[in-house]
Formats: structure tokens, C-alpha cells, sequence
């Protein structure tokens, strides 16, 4: 094969990486008033409602107080504006949720959040399922007097996957990153505290896929409990075979430059 016919051959990899990596595009939410959200273009302060895609619940049932989910420019972790959750009933957990285009079976979730002043005694759930609505796995924050649990759980408060003790509970001026690094194929997972691995998981009976995240604040019996959160994002891992097309886009260039050196010696 001539050298220049590797030109045409490696735009049309390029063009196959493009798409392969296209199918599961990174999703990031920040809430800001600029933000490119679909089905609406930016976040409006006031009650979130359906804003950018979300859904969200206050389940006050026969409790008494009034509980919250809204977009709020008090606090930011980047930009002007985050997502509150406010829990002051003493039946409900409200909850916001946000279902991605599709299941994501390997890849990192993040996000950042801020305690409201004067709720140290603030539980936070990340819950995450499947597009179609099945549990997969969630990440819990229990606060004690002067420490706190973060879990890694199977499903939606099963199984416990892992622990580790982390005082979140009075840090009402500084903003805490959670992260969580999740494969199916693998079954393993690795969650991440301000970018520090605290805990790792390997279990087979645990489906390792996002399809819906869903933020929840409170608890039954608690009120005046609430968190910001900010800085969302989902970025799946590329498929193999974007790699593979990739690896291989890459070799036929090198042989190219290697043929045209050889050419220019001769």
C-alpha cells in the first residue's frame, strides 16, 4: 500500500473514534444561569422543578415544615449558582433526580457539596439507577457529633460495600468533592474524597451502572437539614473499541512517517 492512501484510511478512523466516543458524551451540570442544559438553556434561581432535565420530589406527606429543592446563588463550588436541598419535614427526604440518554456501565461520577450553616446534623444520599428505574448502588453520608460515615452501598441502603470515617458535618465554609469510579465488566468501584481514594470495592452481586442519578437530602424524624451541590459530572470510560480504533489510527500514521523518512533517504 502506497503511503498516501494512509490519509483517507486515517480521517476515517478519526471520524469512527468521534462517533464511538460521541455515543456516551460526558454530561456536566453546574446550574448556572449560562449553563446549555436540555431541554431549557440555564438555570433559573427558585424552585427547581424540571430545570435542565431534573425531576424533583418533596414527599412532605402528613409531616409538618416545608421543605425545598431549589437553584440558589447564596453559595457556588464554580460560577454563581448550585443546587440546594432543604429537608424541614419530619415525614419526607426530598430529592432531586436527573436521567442521563443512556446506561453507563463504566466511568467516573463527581460532585461537589457544601453543608448549609446550621445543619450539622445533615444526611445526604447520591443514589444511582439504571435509565429504566432499578436500583444499582449509592454513596450515604451519616453525620455524627463530631465524625461522619460515608458508605458505599449495594442498591439503595443493601448491602454495605465499604466505609469510611469523615467529619463533612462542619465544614459550612468549605466545599467537599465525592467521587466514584465504577466498572461493570470488572465489577470493582473506588470512591473518592476531595480526590483521595477512601474506599474500594470489588463485588460481583452489585450492578456498576448509572443510567439516573438521584440527590436526596434528611432523613423521617430530622428537620432544618440541607446541602448545596454544584459541579456534576459523568464521564464514561471509552470503549474498547474506540481504543482499539484509536491504537490503530495512531500505527498508521507512524508507519506513514516512517515510509516518507525512508522515502527521503533513499
Amino acid at each position: 500500500m502506497k503511503p498516501q492512501t494512509f490519509l483517507p484510511l486515517i480521517a476515517v478512523v478519526s471520524q469512527m473514534v468521534f462517533f464511538a466516543s460521541g455515543a456516551n458524551a460526558q454530561v456536566f451540570i453546574g446550574f448556572e444561569p449560562n449553563e446549555v442544559t436540555t431541554p431549557s438553556p440555564g438555570y433559573t434561581v427558585g424552585n427547581l422543578g424540571t430545570q435542565g432535565g431534573w425531576v424533583s420530589t418533596l414527599n412532605n406527606g402528613a409531616g409538618s415544615g416545608t421543605s425545598t429543592i431549589t437553584v440558589s446563588n447564596a453559595q457556588a463550588y464554580a460560577g454563581t449558582q448550585s443546587l440546594l436541598i432543604y429537608d424541614n419535614n419530619t415525614s419526607n427526604r426530598p430529592a432531586a433526580s436527573y436521567t442521563l440518554g443512556s446506561n453507563i456501565s463504566s466511568g467516573t461520577f463527581s460532585d461537589a457539596m457544601l453543608q448549609l450553616a446550621g445543619t450539622s446534623d445533615a444526611t445526604f444520599y447520591t443514589n444511582f439507577y439504571t435509565t429504566s428505574g432499578t436500583a444499582t448502588f449509592s454513596l450515604w453520608y451519616t453525620p455524627a457529633a463530631n465524625s461522619g460515615t460515608i458508605t458505599l452501598y449495594r442498591g439503595t441502603g443493601g448491602a454495605s460495600l465499604g466505609s469510611y470515617t469523615a467529619n463533612l458535618s462542619t465544614t459550612f465554609d468549605s466545599w467537599a468533592t465525592l467521587g466514584i469510579a465504577f466498572n461493570e465488566t470488572t465489577n470493582t468501584a473506588s470512591v473518592l474524597l476531595n480526590g483521595a481514594q477512601i474506599i474500594t470495592s470489588s463485588d460481583t452481586a452489585t450492578n456498576w451502572t448509572i443510567g439516573k442519578v438521584e440527590l436526596s437530602v434528611g432523613y423521617s424524624s430530622g428537620t432544618n437539614l440541607g446541602y448545596y451541590f454544584d459541579s456534576l459530572s459523568v464521564v464514561p470510560e471509552p470503549s474498547s473499541l474506540s481504543l482499539v480504533i484509536l491504537a490503530c489510527g495512531m500505527g498508521m500514521l507512524v508507519i506513514r512517517r516512517h515510509s516518507k523518512w525512508r522515502v527521503s533517504r533513499d
